[in-house]
């Protein structure tokens, strides 16, 4: 292969291992934030539960007051009826009621709390969710500043190795190679026999052949546009 695709190659490789120290040092700096909003999110799902299991202990005590007063009414209507006073029929039909009413009542009591047990279940979850997030939050805390001092450092080492690379390479393809870089993620690719492993197209066996001979410096696939140089 010819020495300046070798270099190109090798800048190639020292700028994608420069993107992957930078994707690290990226991931080391978000993992507390990321860390934060996932705490944050289980913190939301549990106060949720919390309510709704606050909001079926709050229907549960108006029930037993509603139980309380009728049961009052239904005591009044009672001794009114047992001492003759008033109308006894409407004492009758008021007792009757009032029994429909904490019947109904009383049903809606028991089905609450068999409600409240499906929601403290819930709630129950959702805390422990909670306190996974939190541990996790902890670690991902107590981690960061070594693994964001360690991604700097690739970075910095990457960063290094890929201005000395570029040097190696002659201005004309430099120019050339970053023109293309900023439009494709992976801008050098090696030949299969003839075929671009980006897009598999196949390349004119005379543009091979100029390439092999170095005739031509650079080879662009006429499908991608990417740089190809030629297989080991």
């Amino acid at each position: 292969m010819h020495d300046d695709l070798m270099c190109l190659l090798a800048l190639n490789d020292a700028d994608d291992a420069l993107d992957t120290a930078k994707a690290r040092l990226s991931a080391a700096k978000s993992a507390v934030k990321k860390a934060t909003q996932q705490r944050d999110e289980a913190l939301t799902a549990r106060d949720g539960a919390q309510a709704d299991l606050d909001a079926a202990k709050a229907e549960e005590r108006a029930l037993n007051r509603k139980v309380e007063q009728y049961e009052a009414r239904r005591a009044t209507a009672t001794r009114a009826l047992e001492m003759g006073a008033g109308d006894p029929d409407a004492a009758e039909r008021q007792i009757e009621q009032v029994g429909q009413i904490l019947d109904d009542s009383e049903t809606a009591i028991l089905e609450l709390m068999e409600k409240q047990e499906t929601l403290t279940a819930i709630r129950d979850a959702k805390q422990e969710e909670l306190d996974a997030k939190e541990r996790a939050l902890e670690a991902a805390i107590a981690a960061a500043p070594a693994a964001i001092a360690e991604a700097t450092a690739q970075e910095a080492a990457a960063s290094t190795e890929r201005d000395e690379k570029r040097t190696l390479v002659r201005k004309d393809m430099v120019v050339h190679y970053e023109r293309v870089r900023q439009r494709k993620r992976k801008p050098v690719v090696r030949l299969n026999g003839r075929t671009c492993p980006a897009c598999q197209l196949m390349i004119g066996a005379a543009r091979v052949s100029e390439l092999k001979r170095g005739v031509i410096d650079i080879l662009m696939c006429p499908g991608c546009h990417r740089i190809v140089v030629l297989p080991d």
